[in-house]
């Protein structure tokens, strides 16, 4: 089976909401984790993925397909430096 890539927003955290990063994944709602980092959010991410799948499976509901491949790079491990967007907002493809 073919890993999956779906696409992860990653945007900064306003101060009074910890500051930090929140990284979320579109194509599947309300699937999201945070850190001290960009890299530290995508990292987090991929845990989040991996249970929201999990969980979606144990209750028979099906798991959407990534949708989109608005990527700017891989991995961060395959790509670690962390290009800005203008607004702060910043897109990875995380493959799964």
């Amino acid at each position: 089976m073919a890993a999956l890539r779906y696409q992860v927003l990653i945007e900064p955290l306003a101060e009074e909401d910890g500051s930090g990063f929140v990284a979320s994944v579109p194509d599947l709602p309300g699937c999201m984790s945070d850190g001290a980092s960009p890299e530290e959010a995508l990292a987090r991410v991929q845990d989040a993925i991996a249970a929201w799948i999990e969980a979606a499976r144990e209750l028979g509901h099906p798991v959407p397909s990534p949708t989109g491949t608005c990527s700017i790079g891989a991995l961060l491990a395959a790509a670690p430096t962390f290009d800005d967007a203008r607004d702060g907002t910043q897109v990875r493809d995380v493959p799964f």
